[in-house]
C-alpha cells in the first residue's frame, strides 16, 4: 500500500510540475514575442504578433506589458500596444481582463497624437456595453467636456453606453456648442436617437428616408440608422430589404452591375437581429454561397418573425 501511494504521490507531482514547466514555457514564448513586437514597432518595422499566444493563462502578463508600452514616447510603439489590449480584451472571456481592456483605451482616448486616439474610439466599438464598468462610464461621459480627437466616434460611444448625465451633456452640446464640426452634431443627435429621444429618433430617420436610396446612402448613412437601434428605423431598413428594385451597385470593378440594395442591409442587420438566421465571418460577410437564396431566407425571417428583437448590447 505504501508503495503504490508513494508512486500515486510521484504521478501527481510529475503532472503538477509538467503543467507548471508548460505554462512557463508559454508565458515565456508569449512574453518573448511580445517583445519582438514592440522592439519591430520601436525600430520602424512591420511584425505580425501570433495571435494564437493569447491564451487565458498568459493574457493579463501581456496586458500588463501592453499597458506599459502604451505609455512609450513613440507614437508607433503607443499604436501598437492599443492593438494588443484591442486583442487580448475581445479575446478574453474574462471580465475583468475584458474591462481593464476597455478603461485603457479610453485612457488612450486622450493621447496627444490623433492617429493613437482614433485607433483607440474605434476599438472601443469592438467591446460589448458590460464591459464597460461604472468608473469607465465616468471617464467615457468626462470625453465629452475634453472633446478629443475623433469627437464624434467619443459622441456615439457615449449614446451606445449611455453614462449618468451624458444624455443631458449631448443635448447641451448640440444647443450651445458652435464650434462643433457638421459631422459632430449629426453624431450627436444619432447619439440622442440612440438613447431613445424620440425627437431625434424622427429626425434621424425621416432625414435619411428623404433621400434617393443608392450605394452612397447605403454604403454610407443606413450603418447609422443600424446604431440608432429604433424600431422606425429598422423598419425602413427592412423595406429596403425586401425592395426588388436594383438600386445599387456590384462591388466588381471589372463587372459593373445594377443589384439589389438588400444585400448589403442583410449583412448590416446580421449582428444585431437575436436569432437572425444565417451567419456572418470575420469580414461581415453572410456565410452563404447564393446570395439570391440568402436574401429569399432573411426576407421570409423577417415575414415570419414580425416581433423580432433588436440587440443592444454591442455598438
Amino acid at each position: 500500500m505504501k508503495i503504490i501511494t508513494r508512486i500515486k504521490i510521484t504521478l501527481v507531482f510529475l503532472i503538477i510540475s509538467f503543467c507548471a514547466a508548460n505554462t512557463f514555457t508559454q508565458n515565456t514564448s508569449a512574453g518573448d514575442e511580445l517583445e519582438k513586437y514592440f522592439k519591430a514597432a520601436r525600430d520602424n518595422k512591420s511584425y505580425s504578433f501570433d495571435n494564437n499566444l493569447i491564451k487565458s493563462d498568459v493574457e493579463k502578463l501581456l496586458l500588463a506589458k501592453a499597458e506599459y508600452y502604451g505609455k512609450d514616447t513613440l507614437d508607433k510603439v503607443r499604436l501598437y500596444a492599443l492593438n494588443i489590449i484591442r486583442k487580448i480584451g475581445i479575446k478574453s472571456e474574462n471580465g475583468s481582463i475584458r474591462q481593464k481592456s476597455v478603461a485603457l483605451l479610453i485612457d488612450a482616448c486622450r493621447d496627444k497624437n490623433s492617429g493613437v486616439c482614433g485607433s483607440a474610439s474605434r476599438y472601443l466599438t469592438y467591446f460589448m456595453k458590460d464591459d464597460y464598468t461604472k468608473e469607465a462610464q465616468v471617464q467615457l461621459a468626462l470625453l465629452l467636456n475634453e472633446k478629443p480627437y475623433h469627437f464624434n466616434r467619443i459622441i456615439l460611444l457615449n449614446g451606445f453606453v449611455k453614462p449618468d448625465n451624458s444624455k443631458t451633456t449631448i443635448q447641451n452640446i448640440i444647443d450651445t456648442d458652435s464650434t462643433l464640426t457638421k459631422k459632430d452634431r449629426w453624431s450627436a443627435k444619432l447619439a440622442l436617437a440612440r438613447m431613445g429621444d424620440e425627437k431625434y429618433v424622427n429626425y434621424c430617420v425621416q432625414k435619411i428616408q428623404s433621400m434617393p436610396i443608392n450605394d452612397d446612402i447605403v454604403y454610407e448613412l443606413l450603418p447609422d440608422l443600424i446604431y440608432t437601434r429604433q424600431p422606425s428605423a429598422f423598419s425602413y431598413l427592412i423595406k429596403i430589404l425586401n425592395n426588388d428594385a436594383k438600386l445599387c451597385m456590384s462591388s466588381n470593378p471589372d463587372k459593373e452591375a445594377a443589384i439589389l440594395c438588400g444585400y448589403r442591409v442583410m449583412e448590416y442587420l446580421a449582428p444585431v437581429i437575436k436569432d437572425f438566421p444565417l451567419q456572418t465571418d470575420a469580414s461581415g460577410d453572410i456565410q452563404h454561397d447564393d446570395y439570391d437564396d440568402a436574401l429569399a431566407i432573411v426576407r421570409k425571417w423577417f415575414e415570419d418573425n414580425p416581433e423580432y428583437e433588436i440587440l443592444t448590447s454591442n455598438f
